[in-house]
């Protein structure tokens, strides 16, 4: 019941001018910007904490803790990193979770973009999930995407006020280039980037944008994912030994050559 109360509030929230709300309808979203947003991230639990004073359980609402690990993992790890798992995920001690989802429920939370929370054995409470309210196909699914593209996107700008009032010519463009290449250099060594390309020149900005006063600077980022799922498929090789089945699965891979034996 817990599971689809959250599954049916989750289907609910509308996201309007930047602030969730919770609507019945289209109509009661009249005159209003509604759309999906990947900046909000929805925690499916709620935290139990003992009032001594009144003598009380009281629910107290996740967010703040959550919020916490983005921030600690920003700090230490990098913007690349997902603030969940049990190395960077675990919560502050002292609190129980109103429930704790088992393995299907949290199948069924995560295909609703809804991050659970745990309780792990000799770990503690441990955000499990690292999804944004983007739609399944949104590039900016990911929290980690998410967190990290705002990071480039601030450390970009702030580069990027060193050219403003500059003239635009073969000089400027290359130094853009060139200025901007160490932040994403420094993010793709950290683990963040597979791989990136930055475009100031003549290909992308035209005579009619440079009369205009404008420079244009494309960015294209392939970042890396992060193992939300982890398949381990066990195999018993009866008969056949280790080593052919190394030789066989060295061949399965791309570019793979077979050296046929001397006889």
């Amino acid at each position: 019941k817990t599971v689809d109360n959250l599954v049916d509030f989750r289907q609910h929230i509308l996201t309007i001018d930047g602030c969730a709300c919770r609507a019945e309808g289209a109509e009661s979203t009249v005159n209003a910007q509604v759309f999906q947003d990947s900046h909000a991230v929805f925690v499916g639990n709620y935290l139990v904490v003992h009032d001594p004073y009144n003598n009380k359980q009281r629910l107290i609402n996740i967010a703040g803790d959550i919020a916490g690990l983005r921030c600690q993992t920003n700090s230490n790890f990098g913007e690349w990193k997902a603030s969940a798992g049990v190395n960077r995920g675990v919560l502050k001690s002292g609190a129980r979770l109103v429930f704790n989802p088992t393995q299907p429920q949290r199948d069924i939370m995560y295909a609703h973009n809804i991050n659970p929370v745990i309780a792990m054995h000799d770990v503690g409470n441990v955000m499990w999930g690292n999804r944004t309210m983007a739609r399944l196909d949104d590039d900016f699914l990911s929290m980690h995407i998410r967190s990290m593209t705002n990071m480039l996107v601030r450390g970009s700008n702030y580069t990027l006020q060193q050219f403003v009032m500059e003239n635009v010519n073969t000089y400027s463009m290359h130094s853009v280039v060139a200025s901007l290449s160490p932040l994403f250099n420094s993010v793709k060594a950290g683990g963040g980037l597979l791989d990136y390309y930055i475009v100031c020149d003549y290909t992308n900005n035209s005579d009619e944008s440079m009369m205009n006063n404008e420079l244009y600077v494309d960015v294209y980022f392939r970042p890396t994912g992060v193992a939300e799922y982890i398949c381990l498929r066990m195999n018993n090789t009866g008969s056949e030994t280790i080593a052919s089945v190394v030789e066989r699965e060295q061949l399965r891979q791309p570019g793979a050559q077979v050296h046929p034996m001397n006889h």
